[in-house]
């Protein structure tokens, strides 16, 4: 009991974690949340697994853990998670002294003037450049209109959670036929809804380093944060694929195409790709100067309309109406998380479930980012299995590149592949075989 109260008290008091707070609703009525790091952190002290002092398997709750996010991300289920935006501004919480008790806002890094005692030098730098990443959407965005929405780099560890769901996903997992709760999927269970919470524009998937073997909590769709890649040191390595030289033994690729990806596609098919509830602009942008041959005339019914033009200024006057409606929907729900008298202007009794607007409003945001390159472009569903000679230290997240003798001259010079998986195998006769998973994805610069 000692070495918990030990635990409770760091992370209630130190100014760095800023690992607890409550959020009073107007009728009386309060939650507890806690931070995505005190989690780990006490996954990692307090449940983990341990061989002479050391874990077997180590839980990241350290570093500092980017995530796509926009400078007026709020939760839209506060029954699930919190997010304290400091620039719109929500409520930072209950308690407050001197900036202790209050919660932390989502896009805190550390800095490399005030690094926590925690952090190596190396990670203190990395998030000092993803401050600078920040400082640069927002100096790119600067102007007198209040709560302009850009893109922003967001830390996962400061996603704070409802105590309420956190101990509901254990129930849950304890109902399983075993009665386990295995860490891994405890985490990713919180991480799926965390990810509705926030507007369903992010990927949060928890994974193992086998070369280090840390768990972490990694966005995939990180990839749209321009020039994170360059921060995270993943020099673009050009793999020859066969002939003289090579050490590749195997090379196939797959492409699989989900009923959402196939709506995503067809939508970009069309002269516009940005619509409420479907950001298709990297599939739009593929199709420029394409001509539908087999439909060239397009209309529903009770509509006149039938050139190109006439359906696209009907569809960005029907998207506007949209939009407006959703940004409407969006900002009251932002103004009721704002404080007044210490308390939110939420009733306890409310549902706080609006998740379906977020995504609406989050993806039509995303599209239009994209579409003026404020963000990158999203991956092209191309997936390419490797089978190399026995090699060590590649992670997920990594690029590459193919010899032009292998992929279509189209795709030359055009396009990356991103590691998504590392396995490696190791055969009777002593043989080393390394795997990679990828998935293609267009260069920032196109």
């Amino acid at each position: 009991m000692g070495e918990f109260k030990k635990f409770i008290d760091e992370v209630t008091l130190s100014a760095y974690y800023r690992g607890a707070n409550i959020l009073q609703y107007s009728d009386g009525g309060g939650e507890l949340y806690i931070s995505f790091q005190v989690l780990l952190k006490f996954l990692e002290e307090q449940v983990n697994m341990k061989s002479n002092g050391k874990s077997i398997v180590k839980i990241d709750w350290e570093s500092d853990k980017p995530y796509f996010a926009f400078s007026t991300s709020v939760s839209f289920n506060l029954l699930k998670c919190y997010l304290y935006n400091s620039y719109v501004p929500t409520s930072d919480g209950a308690f407050s002294q001197s900036g202790v008790f209050t919660f932390n806002p989502f896009n805190t890094f550390a800095t490399p003037s005030t690094p926590p005692p925690f952090l190596t030098t190396a990670q203190t730098e990395r998030s000092g450049k993803i401050n600078g990443i920040n400082d640069a959407y927002t100096k790119a965005n600067a102007t007198e209109k209040v709560y302009r929405v850009y893109p922003q780099v967001g830390n996962i560890n400061y996603i704070y959670l409802n105590a309420g769901f956190v101990a509901e996903q254990m129930t849950k997992q304890a109902d399983a036929a075993d009665s386990a709760v295995s860490v891994r999927k405890l985490l990713q269970g919180i991480c799926d809804e965390v990810g509705k919470a926030l507007g369903s524009i992010n990927d949060f998937q928890v994974i193992l380093d086998d070369d280090e073997n840390i768990l972490t909590i990694i966005d995939y769709n990180q990839k749209r944060i321009k020039g994170l890649a360059d921060i995270e040191g993943s020099q673009v390595t050009t793999i020859k694929a066969q002939g003289l030289g090579s050490f590749v033994t195997s090379i196939s690729t797959q492409s699989s195409i989900t009923p959402e990806l196939a709506t995503m596609i067809s939508v970009g098919a069309q002269a516009n790709g940005n619509k409420p509830g479907v950001e298709a602009v990297s599939f739009s942008l593929m199709n420029k100067g394409l001509i539908d041959r087999f439909y060239v005339e397009k209309s529903t019914p009770g509509e006149t309309d039938k050139t190109d033009e006439d359906i696209l200024a009907k569809s960005e006057k029907e998207r506007s109406t949209k939009y407006e409606k959703t940004r409407e929907a969006y900002i009251i729900f932002i103004a009721n998380q704002k404080e007044s008298s210490d308390k939110v202007f939420f009733k306890s009794t409310d549902k706080l479930n609006l998740e379906n607007i977020c995504a609406d409003f989050y993806k039509t945001l995303l599209g239009a980012f994209t579409n003026n390159k404020q963000t990158s472009t999203s991956f092209i569903p191309v997936k390419i299995d490797l089978s190399l000679a026995g090699m060590s230290g590649i992670k997920i997240f990594q690029r590459f590149t193919l010899s032009g003798d292998v992929l279509p001259y189209t795709y030359k010079d055009n396009f990356d592949f991103v590691i998504t998986g590392v396995s490696h195998e190791i055969s009777n006769n002593g043989r080393w075989i390394t795997k990679l998973s990828a998935i293609i994805a267009l260069k920032e610069t196109q």
